[in-house]
């Protein structure tokens, strides 16, 4: 494989990952592209995670080990961290996973001129955990990433450029994890990439920081799962309508910060915009607007069809199923 040359930091966040550390980190060792630096920021372990990096570190010198005077949580050390990185690309890893060795020379190649590259995940537990994962296939737009994250930051790699414009509004969106909050300003400058190769075996197990994986009953597309669909889904937009409005509001004033020229930027605020609003001729404007890209909001893939059509017109209501987290 053909790739051009970019200087690549490492960046991972640990935290009691004392079970499985050491399988990640020769994993990225075991990479077949070079990399610049590991950084290892421990946020307050109380295991022994942080003298297993240090083992590692007094071996391999570029492996850079920090610990933070006090606990940041996931999102805060994770930015933390990236901004002590001195490589032209940054590739996001977790404590618990196994990279596939050639995980860094295939995204490196891939990025090209855009500011995120993800891949695929293979999931697995090691401890007899129960899980379920999503394997539609999903569409990566902004539209899209607003409601559902489709980027794991355990698969991606992001330029300097994405981290820079990003920082600053790490703080002024609460409600996503910092994965979520870099693949959204990527898209919103449309310049993210996907691959479709397992990049990642992604463990699962009962400490994980996120738990958001499941495979949704009843999405084959009988008349039957149909109605149950929009039972439940009209039930969850009413009981939860008030909280999923003061997170549209932020996410709308999160977008006003984001500083692109792409079309996209400003549909989705307009979507936003009408999905908070208290008009009901706004509401119209909002199910015309979701039925005309209905093939970007939902998982189907291709172009305009009549059953994507008919799903956008009824994702403004479906989607509370997104924000199942507030129950």
């Amino acid at each position: 494989m053909e790739t051009q040359h970019h200087t690549v930091s490492v960046v991972m966040c640990t935290f009691n990952g004392e079970k499985y550390l050491k399988e990640q980190l020769d994993s990225i060792l075991r990479q077949t592209y070079p990399i610049l630096e590991l950084i290892v920021q421990d946020d307050c372990s109380t295991d022994n995670t942080y003298s297993i990096v240090e083992e590692y570190a007094q071996k391999y010198p570029f492996i850079k080990l920090f610990r933070n005077e006090k606990q940041l949580g996931v999102n805060q050390n994770f930015f933390s961290a990236m901004q002590r990185s001195k490589g032209e690309l940054i590739a996001i890893s977790d404590q618990d996973d196994i990279w596939e060795d050639n995980k860094l020379e295939i995204q490196v190649a891939a990025i090209g001129d855009k500011m995120c590259c993800a891949g695929k995940s293979a999931h697995f537990s090691s401890e007899n955990v129960s899980f379920t994962v999503d394997m539609r296939a999903a569409n990566h737009t902004l539209l899209r990433q607003l409601f559902v994250g489709t980027f794991s930051g355990h698969n991606m790699l992001i330029t300097r450029q994405l981290l820079d414009e990003t920082i600053h509004l790490s703080d002024f969106y609460p409600f996503r994890t910092y994965d979520s909050i870099l693949a959204i300003v990527a898209t919103a400058h449309n310049s993210a990439v996907f691959v479709e190769s397992v990049l990642v075996r992604h463990r699962r197990h009962l400490n994980n920081s996120t738990k958001t994986y499941f495979n949704p009953t009843g999405n084959q597309k009988t008349l039957k799962n149909l109605f149950n669909t929009a039972k439940e889904s009209w039930y969850l937009y009413r009981k939860l309508r008030p909280q999923i409005l003061r997170i549209i509001r932020s996410e709308e004033k999160f977008l006003s910060e984001i500083h692109s020229q792409e079309p996209v930027l400003q549909e989705s605020i307009k979507m936003l915009h009408w999905y908070s609003s208290r008009y009901f001729i706004d509401f119209l404007r909002l199910s015309i607007f979701c039925a005309r890209r209905g093939n970007l909001l939902t998982f189907a893939q291709g172009k305009q069809s009549f059953s994507t059509c008919l799903l956008g017109t009824f994702f403004p209501i479906y989607s509370a199923g997104y924000f199942r987290f507030l129950l």
